[in-house]
């Protein structure tokens, strides 16, 4: 009854998530123009500070438990090379076609998935993940010229990567990995990593530059604690389907910060996105309630 109920509560999580993911690269992107090896080192250094405070409060050992240190370093591996390929990609391409080539991502979690922890895959997945991309390629509308340069095949790589993570990470919760020490773990390799290539091209940041790092990386470790918390509750191809509504959330922030307004196609877009989340969330809705009973 616990598994259903916590199935049924995944959707509520991710719409808050991917929220936050909205402000966390939009004021990265607004720190401007930094070296992406600096702001991948104070953006992971700086959320450092919410994992720990968790762990101490939950009274969480430091020492990672017997079993998980591979995992867990597969699982850091993977995320950290994923995040620089994004870092790079993020500072060369418009935010629109970033997305749509991110939005791939759920499509190898769900191939993971099924080969790592052996999940089966429904066709309601799979039929609701393309409608949802056909959705989303209304609202981002990419060129052709964007998606065969360097920082889309980087983005590429961190879209097969993340999927590669949350797979991962799904195998960490079965092993009873708390989500705060997950992050914790990860963003400390992340900080280590990038420290001394952060070194070698360093450039002074204004106060401006400093603060709105700071707040990227307070938003993106909070972001990733719940994700980490939704991929532990909730198979993959459950949780996919959510991701895509990201671009319903950029576009919210687009008109209430830059007062741009969504063209017909940006419309329907929006319809099929929403209408592909909300059949997901009732099949997953009935399928807890089975658990349930």
């Amino acid at each position: 009854m616990m598994a259903g109920c916590a199935v049924a509560l995944v959707p509520c999580l991710l719409l808050f998530i991917f929220f936050m993911f909205c402000y966390y690269e939009s004021f990265y992107q607004y720190a401007g123009e930094l070296p992406a090896m600096q702001k991948s080192f104070f953006r992971n250094c700086f959320a450092l500070i919410y994992p720990i405070l968790l762990l101490r409060k939950q009274h969480i050992s430091f020492i990672p438990s017997k079993g998980t240190l591979k995992l867990l370093i597969m699982r850091s591996t993977a995320g950290a090379i994923g995040l620089i390929c994004a870092f790079f990609a993020i500072d060369k391409m418009q935010l629109a076609d970033y997305k749509i080539l991110g939005k791939l991502a759920p499509f190898s979690t769900i191939f993971f998935s099924y080969l790592i922890l052996k999940e089966k895959i429904g066709s309601i997945h799979i039929i609701a993940i393309l409608t949802a991309l056909i959705g989303t390629v209304f609202v981002v509308k990419p060129t052709m010229t964007t998606i065969i340069s360097l920082p889309a095949l980087l983005c590429l790589t961190d879209a097969l990567l993340s999927s590669v993570a949350y797979t991962l990470i799904r195998k960490l919760g079965q092993k009873n990995v708390p989500s705060c020490y997950i992050v914790f773990f990860f963003t400390l390799f992340c900080t280590i990593v990038t420290f001394p290539l952060a070194i070698l091209d360093f450039q002074v940041m204004t106060i401006k530059q400093l603060l709105l790092l700071i707040l990227s990386a307070l938003l993106g470790s909070m972001g990733q604690i719940s994700m980490t918390a939704a991929y532990n509750a909730a198979p993959s191809k459950s949780i996919s389907i959510f991701e895509y509504t990201q671009v319903i959330f950029v576009a919210i922030l687009a008109f209430i910060f830059l007062s741009q307004l969504p063209d017909i196609y940006s419309l329907i877009g929006y319809c099929i996105i929403s209408l592909a989340a909300f059949s997901l969330y009732l099949y997953n809705k009935k399928s807890a309630y089975v658990i349930a009973q």
